[in-house]
């Protein structure tokens, strides 16, 4: 492949993500499909400035708000928005989306412990209320109910985390 024509992708994600930027580099490497710009952090107009004149024609997103990215979305490339941070059903219409299926992770979190014996059950979500932490805690607790077990849920202010974990059933 002339390298004229290998395309330019600029991953956008949080350095929390590792695991995910550790794989698509790898894969990357393995199979010499593109180039690669690591943005971390929030775009910047200067940002978008320097993946434009790089000629960027490809995009993987990931950030806990769309204002987070949405510079970067006036490209106008192929993109691929991981979690989209939005349930808004036409946000991201025009994008491939991946996202996690949270009720799936939260059976088997569930069944990882009930298997294992357990009876007392809490959670402890995103204090932010981001909707794949509302998403597991619904899933987590409804499966347990159809056990026969109760959960507690954490709604209370940050600072009164301690007391709370101190007056759970053991």
């Amino acid at each position: 492949m002339n390298s004229q024509d290998i395309p330019k992708v600029a991953l956008c994600v949080p350095k929390l993500i590792n695991p995910l930027v550790d794989l698509l580099l790898a894969y990357v490497r393995e199979r010499e499909l593109w180039q690669l710009m690591l943005v971390d952090g929030n775009p910047t107009k200067a940002t978008v400035r320097q993946l434009r004149e790089w000629g960027c024609n490809g995009l993987i997103l990931h950030g806990r708000s769309h204002s987070e990215f949405s510079r970067v979305l006036e490209l106008d490339v192929p993109t691929v928005v991981i979690e989209p941070p939005s349930l808004r059903r036409n946000a991201y219409s025009r994008y491939s989306i991946t996202r996690v299926d949270n009720a799936a992770t939260s059976d088997t979190v569930a069944e990882f412990f009930l298997s294992r014996g357990f009876t007392h059950f809490a959670y402890f979500g995103d204090p932010s209320g981001a909707y794949w932490s509302v998403e597991r805690e619904v899933a987590f607790a409804r499966r347990l109910r159809q056990q026969g077990f109760t959960c507690a849920i954490f709604k209370e202010k940050a600072s009164r985390l301690g007391s709370w974990l101190a007056a759970l059933s053991k």
